[in-house]
């Protein structure tokens, strides 16, 4: 009753594939943004085993026009850097990344709100046991630093992954 009183092109409703409308509760996202931004990156090679690298991402934009009552936002943070180390032994390598990324507006619909600043380190290690069988660990967010990266989504803290691999050659 309500499809056939506001019309088949009613914001609030889409055509199912069998005919049928059905109400769709979204968030608008439509207007005309001008961004900018840079990224540099490098990697810096100390020795034959040893790998320094880094880079940083700057992101900005402004709002030229926007829907009514919409909240245009890029939902990424103005800058983000990260710096590593990696070492490649005979039967071995290992790495150690760091991660920042600004805080920063997000908004998707309900989700709406300021995401914190945080800061990770990564580790990662692995070992050759024997020609054809590999183990290695990887840990994220090694300092448990609970973050989220979405508002609205899952607090991010310390993972941690073993893994064994065989190459049946």
């Amino acid at each position: 009753a309500i499809a056939d009183a506001l019309g088949p092109n009613a914001a609030l409703f889409s055509t199912l594939p069998d005919g049928s409308q059905a109400l769709v509760v979204s968030y608008a996202n439509e207007g005309e943004v001008e961004e900018q931004g840079v990224e540099v990156g490098i990697n810096f090679y100390a020795t034959d085993r040893l790998l320094l690298s880094g880079n940083m991402t700057y992101f900005d934009f402004s709002v030229i026009s926007q829907a009514a009552g919409d909240q245009l936002l890029p939902n990424t943070p103005e800058t983000k850097f990260n710096v590593g180390a990696s070492y490649t032994g005979n039967s071995w390598d290992a790495s150690v990344r760091a991660k920042y990324v600004s805080e920063f507006d997000w908004a998707a619909g309900v989700f709406q709100g300021t995401i914190p600043s945080y800061a990770t380190v990564n580790v990662t290690a692995g070992y050759d046991v024997t020609d054809n069988t590999r183990v290695g660990l990887v840990v994220t967010n090694l300092l448990n630093n609970e973050h989220i990266q979405l508002f609205g989504g899952s607090v991010i803290g310390r993972r941690a992954l073993a893994t064994i691999s065989f190459d049946l050659e």
